[in-house]
């Protein structure tokens, strides 16, 4: 599991040159590091099921 939001990381880099706009430049580092070491993410419905959350 991955946690991201801006109120975790301020920066997309490990130099910390580099700050995020939006938790969502975070999710899509995330999701390009999760492939890169082969995962696939799971979807919103997915994730949903997992964790047996109702459909809003």
């Amino acid at each position: 599991n991955v946690r991201v939001g801006l109120e975790d990381n301020f920066y997309l880099d490990s130099a910390g040159t580099q700050m995020a706009r939006s938790n969502g430049d975070l999710v899509a580092k995330a999701v390009r590091m999760a492939r890169d070491a082969g995962r696939e993410p799971a979807t919103v419905q997915e994730a949903r099921s997992m964790l047996s959350l109702r459909q809003i």
